[in-house]
């Protein structure tokens, strides 16, 4: 990187101020782990955008989202005590951090965004909002973790545990249903996927997919169980909407385009622990496939302009 860029990006970028932290603590920023040196007070260079960021607290492992505007520091701090990174939440000592940053007195102290590894966190996260975390009861710069239970609110500081919508919540059949309508629903998620679409997201396909992409990433960088459960249940269900393939084929393009990368980040490992299973992966992906092949044309390339971040 020549000097004016790395000026540029030092002045543009945000700071994640990470005061106290024991050496040896790991520490995940978006898709690269780190471990916190003896110099170590944060992370200097971050672009604009959302990120996350996790952490190794006692036996458990924690996690906080950031929306960083150009130049915005967010000071905090380790607590022995809680053995937690923590938000600095006094804003006159907060205010004097943020200068001193500005002032370049931690510079030196400070790691470089890994920007190598930027694209695969944007190609991963790039529809969750603000919204979509506070939908799921982690707003920005709360904690969550992966051991995170019911009634934590009521203690302060204690991680929060994600409320994500239950994809596989609607049953397949009623008794309101006509026998046709049961096979039906048994055999193409379509309908129960748009109920879920219309009562959660109310309509938004984009905030639907936002709550996979989160899923997801808990799953992957926090070892959440709820999130693989959600994760693994959206799966399921959108891979079964040969319907929705058929009328809304923008719509289940990009479910197709977020799950393809997804899959280009988990371990080997999980393909073959889920496939040798005869888990959900497999299942899922043939039955997609067998509803995209016949409405494909034949032999035709993939358009190069259908590509996003």
């Amino acid at each position: 990187m020549d000097p004016d860029e790395a000026r540029r990006r030092l002045d543009s970028g945000g700071v994640w101020l990470c005061l106290d932290v024991p050496q040896g603590t790991e520490l995940q920023c978006d898709m690269a782990p780190l471990v916190v040196g003896p110099r170590f007070r944060g992370i200097k260079m971050i672009p604009p955008g959302l990120h996350m960021f996790c952490w190794s607290a006692g036996h458990d492992k924690h996690a906080t989202f950031f929306l960083f505007e150009p130049a915005q520091v967010e000071p905090w701090r380790w607590q022995p005590d809680m053995e937690d990174l923590c938000e600095v939440k006094d804003p006159e000592q907060a205010a004097r951090l943020s200068l001193a940053v500005r002032n370049y007195e931690f510079d030196s102290q400070l790691g470089a965004y890994p920007e190598e590894r930027r694209q695969h966190w944007e190609r991963l996260s790039y529809l969750i909002t603000p919204s979509t975390l506070s939908r799921c009861a982690i707003p920005l710069k709360s904690v969550t973790s992966a051991a995170a239970q019911e009634g934590n609110a009521a203690f302060e500081n204690a991680p929060l545990p994600p409320s994500l919508g239950d994809f596989a919540a609607l049953p397949r059949r009623t008794s309101e249903m006509r026998p046709e309508e049961v096979t039906q629903n048994n055999m193409d998620g379509s309908a129960r996927a748009l109920q879920i679409l219309g009562a959660r997201f109310a309509g938004a396909w984009s905030e639907l997919l936002a709550e996979l992409q989160l899923s997801f990433l808990l799953f992957l960088l926090l070892a959440s169980l709820p999130g693989l459960e959600e994760w693994k249940a959206g799966v399921c269900l959108l891979c079964s909407c040969g319907e929705l393939m058929r009328s809304q084929p923008d719509n289940m393009a990009e479910f197709v385009r977020v799950l393809r990368r997804q899959l280009e980040q988990v371990p080997e490992d999980f393909f073959r622990d889920e496939l040798s299973a005869s888990n959900f992966l497999g299942p899922a992906i043939t039955w997609l496939l067998q509803e995209a092949l016949p409405s494909s044309s034949s032999d035709a390339p993939p358009s190069s302009s259908s590509s996003s971040p």
